[in-house]
């Protein structure tokens, strides 16, 4: 049944990503970036805890409101949460920090310490079907989790920069322009 689920999900978000393509999704809402985050850690919460992965989740009080599409940024993150707890040894921590910035704007990492990725890697990282050649042997993927989520975030007008290093591990960070002050009163 939570096979079936997935599929289902998985479909309506690529027919979600499609339509944000063509420009056909919106309006955007106001979103909870921390509400959104913390429903994704409680789900991936049973995956790393199997594999002995401690999710370290560290952010500061506040809002942190940024306008999108509630579905389309939790699969982002998921996406991305997923991907650092698969790649990461067993027994390690993935760290996860949500910060407001002092220009208001909202940086939100995620930083494992797996197989990382060559500079070539790098380079081909979103990518659909990409899969890094540490883990085409090892790993069950088929390459879209980061190729959707790089989608998702560039079209929610966020800057997402990756930096990693082999045997060592990778940091992603996304970069989110914070809610307009006057999109309350709309």
């Amino acid at each position: 049944l939570k096979t079936v689920k997935d599929l289902r999900r998985l479909t309506g978000v690529l027919l979600d990503t499609s339509l944000l393509e063509g420009g056909k999704l919106q309006p955007f809402a106001a979103v909870d970036l921390r509400a959104v985050i913390e429903t994704v850690l409680d789900r991936w919460r049973p995956t790393a805890s199997a594999r002995q992965i401690e999710l370290k989740w560290e952010t500061n009080r506040g809002e942190f409101l940024i306008l999108g599409n509630e579905e389309l940024v939790d699969v982002a993150i998921s996406n991305l949460v997923d991907n650092a707890i698969k790649y990461s040894e067993e027994k390690s921590q993935v760290e996860l920090q949500l910060a407001k910035l002092a220009d208001g704007s909202i940086r939100f990492q995620i930083k494992d310490k797996g197989v990382g990725m060559n500079a070539q890697e790098l380079e081909k990282l979103g990518d659909i079907f990409f899969r890094a050649d540490i883990s085409r042997s090892t790993k069950d993927s088929f390459g879209l989790g980061f190729a959707n989520a790089k989608k998702i975030i560039q079209s929610h007008g966020a800057r997402l920069s990756v930096v990693s290093e082999p045997k060592v591990g990778t940091a992603v960070n996304i970069l989110w322009d914070p809610l307009p002050k006057n999109f309350r009163n709309i």
